[in-house]
């Protein structure tokens, strides 16, 4: 009987990787390079220290606590680590975060400078937004140094309103009928998605967007493109687009049956390909 392999959230056998388009040979590897630099920022927790008690402008680094490795979150590309100010003077305790992308998870080792474009980036968003869209809520950045949505970025209260949306890096401009509800509806990862079960929850996210646009009647409604998006196909194939590891099985199983229900395996080309005269 084959091992089966740990990841960084759980174990994956030989039968089920096989049938995945991801690279697991790839992922079984996080879980020892992330405590490799989870090691290396336990032991760098003096230098952080002094790089947020700079930022802060802090007296004394004594008032500045970096938390227990066990308090730190880490999504898929981030670590953040919490950092507690005690009161001083007139000023409150604060507590605040520091974030430093996985080195593992951003090519750093393949691509050097992977992390520094990663950061720039990042900070060039949140100042073009703090000088051009004031009124867009974000982090309050203090400070950013080198070498350092999805459902985790978004943030909401008690009742589920959105409140805050983190991590711009990842915002783009799109076509109207490039927009699509987000694929996480019925919380099945984005290869595995079944239709009947993403449709009901498709269908009650619309009635709600459309009532909600009524309130406030923008110029264009996009609750008829999303669901002109959902009867027309355009749904899977932007988000095959979005996602070149689940492109192949989202075409398989959302949008080649539209056309033709059989695929025959056993052919050298596909009549999805061509030969272009240039």
């Amino acid at each position: 009987m084959l091992k089966s392999r740990r990841l960084l959230r759980g174990e994956i056998t030989y039968d089920s990787a096989k049938e995945q388009d991801a690279n697991i040979l790839h992922q079984s590897g996080y879980r020892d390079q992330r405590t490799t630099y989870f090691t290396h920022l336990c032991r760098s927790r003096r230098l952080i220290q002094k790089i947020v008690g700079h930022h802060l402008g802090l007296h004394s680094l004594d008032i500045c606590h970096v938390v227990d490795v066990e308090e730190w979150i880490h999504g898929s590309f981030n670590v953040c680590i919490r950092i507690d100010v005690d009161a001083q003077g007139h000023n409150p305790a604060r507590q605040l975060m520091i974030r430093f992308p996985l080195p593992y998870r951003i090519g750093e080792s393949s691509c050097p400078g992977n992390a520094d474009e990663k950061v720039r980036c990042e900070a060039g968003t949140y100042a073009w937004l703090q000088e051009n869209c004031p009124t867009v809520p974000i982090p309050q950045l203090y400070g950013f140094g080198l070498s350092t949505g999805r459902t985790s970025n978004i943030l909401v209260d008690d009742n589920w309103n959105i409140k805050c949306l983190i991590d711009l890096e990842w915002a783009c401009s799109h076509a109207a009928e490039m927009i699509q509800p987000p694929y996480w509806l019925s919380n099945q990862a984005i290869d595995l998605i079944n239709k009947d079960d993403y449709e009901m929850l498709h269908r009650e996210l619309m009635e709600t967007f459309a009532d909600e646009e009524m309130k406030i009647k923008p110029p264009v409604l996009l609750h008829s493109i999303l669901q002109q998006g959902w009867v027309r196909g355009t749904f899977w194939y932007s988000l095959a687009l979005s996602s070149p590891t689940a492109l192949f099985k989202i075409f398989y199983d959302h949008i080649q049956p539209r056309f033709s229900r059989s695929h025959r395996d056993d052919e050298l080309l596909s009549d999805h390909h061509a030969v272009l005269d240039i």
